[in-house]
C-alpha cells in the first residue's frame, strides 16, 4: 500500500483554499474602509477639540474648515501674529495644524452637515458660527454613519448611527 495523497485530494484543497482566501480579502477590504471612515471622524472631532482648546488658550477666534479637496483640515483665516504666543498656545497650534495636515480617507464615502462645514470658536470656547453636526458616511453598500455633534457652547458628542439620523440618541 502506497503512502501520500491523490492529485484529485490535492486539487480539492487548492480550491478550498483559493475559495477561503477570496472570501478573506473581500471582508478584509470591507473592514479596511469602514476603519478609514471611523479614523477620518475620529481624527475630524480631535481637530475640532484642539481648534476649541487654541481659541481659549490663545485668546483669540479660531476658525477650521475642511480643504475643498475635502481630504485635510485648514485653518480658515489666518491667528493674527503676536496671539498666543503662551507656550501651551504655541504647542497646541502646533498639534492642530500637524493633525489637520493628515489626510482624512473618505474613500466611497463623503462628509455632510447642516450648512457651512467652517467651525469658529471665540476665545471663551463658545461656537460662534458653523454646522451644529458633521455626519461622515461610508460607500453606498455601507449604511455606517459616524456623527460629531457641536452645542454652541463648544461641547463636542461623537457617536455611531446605522440610519442618516443627525442626532446622537
Amino acid at each position: 500500500m502506497k503512502k501520500g495523497f491523490t492529485l484529485i485530494e490535492l486539487m480539492t484543497v487548492v480550491a478550498i483554499i483559493g475559495i477561503l482566501g477570496t472570501i478573506t480579502s473581500q471582508s478584509s477590504s470591507y473592514f479596511r474602509q469602514k476603519n478609514d471612515l471611523k479614523a477620518a471622524s475620529t481624527r475630524t472631532l480631535n481637530a475640532i477639540k484642539l481648534a476649541r482648546t487654541l481659541a481659549i488658550a490663545a485668546k483669540t477666534n479660531v476658525c477650521i474648515q475642511p480643504k475643498t479637496n475635502g481630504n485635510e483640515l485648514e485653518f480658515c483665516g489666518n491667528i493674527p501674529p503676536g496671539v498666543g504666543t503662551e507656550e501651551r498656545a504655541l504647542y497646541l497650534r502646533a498639534k492642530l495644524t500637524s493633525l489637520m495636515a493628515q489626510k482624512i480617507k473618505l474613500k466611497g464615502g463623503d462628509m455632510a452637515s447642516d450648512g457651512d462645514t467652517e467651525i469658529t470658536f471665540s476665545s471663551l470656547g463658545m461656537k460662534t458660527k458653523g454646522s451644529s453636526y458633521l455626519r461622515f458616511k461610508g460607500s453606498d453598500e455601507d449604511n455606517t454613519y459616524y456623527l460629531i455633534e457641536i452645542s454652541i457652547a463648544g461641547n463636542t458628542r461623537y457617536c455611531q448611527a446605522e440610519s442618516s439620523s443627525t442626532n446622537c440618541n
